[in-house]
């Protein structure tokens, strides 16, 4: 990882690179441990200027122009190579086996007893794979700010509907969610064909579940280690659906890959796409799984971060939420009292921060289609760094004066209801159904959310986002791509959704 902290000279060249620069943007409520080795493994993927803001959410900027470049690109070459998409699959798949290889020998060790050494150097060999990750499997990412808009062209002499590409982009394989889901609901049937079984008999029942899936309500912002105890209650309203209703969720999940793929095999065939056409049609839906898969890897890199942190915390009796201000190569060259005290003095200050990507040929200067030109990654804390988070939003919000995004879920023609923003897990708890949501971007926990919303607006997203995909399976109203729709609204406050052209208007 090439990164230091940045010099007067180079914060500066951050200031310049703002203003020279036309921002696509992503946000989530995130710690700085868990997403600063995401953010530099980022910084060296990208050929283009790149700035991450940490102050009260996470923030990723990204040079537009090179976004929808890398996208068009990518496209580009998988058109008359099926190989493309392909092997950057199966180099995922490598890589994400790996991964759980070494989360499952990190699972074995207990973080509060083991040697600190030990905790050192399972906390380094996380944060490099951590790294290695984001900077090679961050493709999808560029798709979201013209992807739709790209596919459409390539697809226009076929004009296929909207559904029917949402068909044939979906993943074909379940999720770790829909996965969950299954084994949930096969529990439940077991209940139902044993109604007088006991709590402590659920439980046990739970117990092999709980041990698969204890991270599956973490999150960017939240780690939660999950016991059997805590999966009575969903169990329980699994349950009181019915015997009927929980056999039919069974057998929608079991069906679900192949409906998939029949769906696919109709509608290729109604169209008679060429080869091109399918090529790229399998490259979006290559994208779309990996960030299915790639959601799961986060949720179980954040717990082992957590733990790590904890272990730090407890040994040195700092406070838990100073530790995790940390980046985890900060951690590792911790030894003693001494050196914790002195980086506990940076962490107690540090309620902002900047990582950002600089040329080292020129500031602010797109380099895309060169991966090899020589660039730096530069951190910037403090005030500094809160200086320049301040400029980038001004510039933002002063680009978008209307509130405008793309229609990813329909419904009705109009949808009128009281804002909720929703930054994360601590936000949940103030949704009342018939809200609209709105939220930096939407993820598996939101999903709740969602299904007692009015309406959904997301700053961020593409075809293969999670709003979008997850909006049209609930079919509630959703509007992707605002950019700034968490920076220009605020809750209760009473607006109108045009599902026809996705403007966004106060009342």
């Amino acid at each position: 990882m090439k990164s230091k902290l940045a010099s007067d000279q180079e914060i500066e060249e951050v200031s310049t690179i703002i203003d020279k620069t036309e921002w696509y943007r992503q946000a989530t409520a995130s710690k700085l441990m868990f997403i600063g080795t995401p953010s530099l493994g980022v910084c060296d993927f990208t050929t283009y200027p790149t700035i991450y803001c940490f102050s009260k959410e996470f923030e990723g900027y990204y040079d537009l122009h090179g976004f929808n470049s890398d996208a068009r690109e990518l496209v580009k070459k998988s058109k008359n190579d099926p190989a493309v998409a392909q092997n950057i699959y199966l180099q995922f798949q490598q890589f994400y086996k790996k991964i759980k290889k070494d989360f499952n020998k990190s699972a074995e060790i207990n973080f509060q007893t083991a040697p600190l050494s030990k905790i050192a150097a399972i906390n380094q060999e996380l944060d490099e794979l951590n790294y290695i990750f984001w900077k090679e499997f961050f493709q999808g990412d560029v798709f979201d700010p013209e992807g739709d808009l790209i596919l459409k062209e390539e697809l226009k002499e076929y004009s296929p509907g909207q559904l029917e590409i949402n068909d044939l982009i979906r993943p074909q394989k379940l999720n770790f969610i829909e996965e969950s889901n299954l084994e949930l609901s096969q529990i439940a049937l077991k209940v139902l064909h044993n109604p007088n079984i006991s709590e402590a008999e659920r439980i046990k029942l739970l117990a092999p579940f709980a041990q698969k899936y204890f991270f599956i309500q973490n999150s960017w912002g939240m780690v939660l280690v999950l016991t059997a105890k805590d999966f009575l209650s969903p169990l329980k309203e699994i349950v009181s659906q019915g015997e009927e209703r929980v056999v039919e969720m069974i057998r929608h999940y079991q069906n679900l890959e192949q409906n998939t793929k029949n769906k696919v095999e109709d509608i290729t065939q109604k169209y008679a796409f060429s080869s091109e056409a399918v090529n790229i049609i399998n490259l979006y839906r290559m994208i779309a799984t990996i960030r299915d898969e790639r959601k799961e890897l986060v949720l179980l890199f954040n717990q082992f971060m957590e733990e790590i942190c904890k272990r730090y915390a407890a040994e040195f009796g700092v406070k838990l939420s100073i530790v995790e201000r940390a980046l985890p190569f900060e951690l590792t060259n911790i030894k003693n009292k001494e050196d914790m005290n002195l980086l506990k003095v940076q962490l107690e200050k540090r309620n902002a921060a900047i990582i950002a990507r600089l040329s080292e040929k020129s500031g602010g200067e797109s380099n895309n289609n060169n991966n090899n030109k020589s660039h730096k990654n530069v951190i910037i804390f403090g005030e500094k760094a809160q200086k320049y988070i301040n400029q980038i939003h001004k510039k933002l919000t002063s680009k978008f004066e209307s509130l405008q995004g793309r229609v990813a879920c329909r419904g009705k023609s109009k949808v009128r209801g009281k804002v909720k923003i929703i930054l994360g897990e601590t936000h949940f708890t103030k949704f009342q159904e018939g809200d609209i949501l709105v939220a930096p971007m939407t993820r598996p926990e939101y999903v709740p959310l969602m299904k007692k919303a009015k309406g959904i607006i997301t700053d961020e997203g593409g075809i293969t986002c999670h709003a979008a995909i997850a909006s049209r399976e609930l079919n509630v109203p959703c509007i992707i791509g605002t950019s700034v729709a968490t920076k220009k609204l605020f809750d209760n406050r009473e607006i109108e959704m045009d599902m026809e052209t996705g403007k966004v208007t106060l009342l």
